[in-house]
């Protein structure tokens, strides 16, 4: 994998460097095009292309193939957003408030929100699990309800899950600090609205972001998509929100990622970085960005062996709270579950 070119194509595309330091051959070029399919930024990355030198431009033929990647993006978020202006309507209708979380909601704070590339839609829709079970039940077709949603199956085009809470951590204490922080947003209700749906502001996505981001870490891998997610949420907050951000992630034992994602945004992204956060952490930081791009978006691309059990000792040095939580907590969601019949 073209590692180092690769970096440099995305200090491109974000306005961190004007060119990369050594021509791609016509090759470089075919595996810069998979590796950004692997990590899901197409869309975006193809913004390189309208801003390097015309000799370091690829060949007609890739080109092409990195405008049909463009144009594929944009033609799905123009379907997602539809879809979550449906089901803002449906749930409205119903008397439940709902907010996009991730995706579609972070895509406004991106320079060009119709480039990044969608997946499913996370509707937070606050009210209670069992009502909103209730209300879904006989309407919708749901499949495996578990602690923090349900997967129904609205529309045959895009996926949707329905978040009874936005996410949570495997550590039972910080756990609860975090579920009182969602319930506390909820009842505020401090909400952006675009496009006919509504998401929550930066300071709330940035928290998500590192709890959605310290999941994935563990459990399959995490993406460039995400590491872009955040970069661009954090340069959506203001001091208040920075502090507000910071404050949070230390009582919830988030610092330490924290720390290696800034790490790994200045490799990613150079000069045009982002407020920081906390200072950066290199050994935790090389380790992730080493399983970024071994990995892909959420682990799809990951040629290692081991699974769940590798990632397990990989990141325990890491994250020693969060892993070491993780099967105590699996094992009583396994039972959790049973007992309310969900599985």
């Amino acid at each position: 994998m073209p590692d180092k070119l690769f970096l440099q194509l995305v200090q491109v595309a974000v306005g961190a460097r004007s060119a990369f330091e050594v021509t791609p051959s016509a090759g470089q070029w075919d595996a810069l095009l998979q590796t950004a399919r692997d990590q899901s930024v197409t869309g975006v990355l193809c913004h390189a292309l309208e801003v390097l030198p015309d000799g370091q431009l690829p060949s007609r033929d890739p080109i092409r193939q990195w405008m049909v990647e463009r144009t594929k993006a944009v033609r799905r978020n123009a379907l997602v957003d539809q879809r979550a202006r449906e089901l803002t309507v449906f749930f409205r209708e119903a008397g439940f408030r709902s907010a996009v979380l991730k995706g579609q909601g972070v895509a406004r704070w991106y320079p060009d929100p119709a480039l990044r590339i969608s997946g499913d839609i996370d509707l937070w829709v606050p009210g209670g699990r069992e009502a909103v079970l209730s209300y879904l039940k006989g309407r919708i077709p749901l499949r495996r309800p578990v602690y923090h949603h349900v997967e129904a199956k609205f529309f045959d085009d895009v996926e949707v899950e329905v978040h009874f809470l936005p996410a949570f951590l495997y550590h039972p204490f910080r756990n609860r600090r975090l579920q009182a922080y969602f319930a506390a947003v909820a009842q505020d209700w401090d909400l952006s609205e675009t496009e006919g749906f509504h998401y929550p502001r930066p300071a709330f996505a940035a928290v998500f972001s590192l709890v959605h981001i310290s999941k994935h870490i563990i459990n399959e891998g995490v993406g460039l998509r995400q590491v872009m997610d955040h970069h661009y949420i954090l340069q959506a907050l203001d001091e208040a929100g920075i502090e507000e951000v910071r404050k949070r992630a230390s009582e919830l034992g988030l610092a330490p990622l924290g720390g290696a994602l800034t790490y790994v945004e200045e490799r990613f992204f150079g000069s045009a970085g982002c407020p920081e956060l906390f200072p950066p952490d290199e050994r935790r930081g090389a380790r992730l960005l080493e399983d970024i791009l071994l990995s892909g978006n959420f682990g799809h691309a990951d040629q290692r062996t081991g699974g769940l059990a590798a990632r397990f000792f990989r990141f325990l040095p890491d994250y020693p709270s969060e892993v070491l939580w993780s099967p105590l907590w699996k094992a009583w969601h396994w039972v959790w579950r049973k007992c309310k019949g969900y599985l």
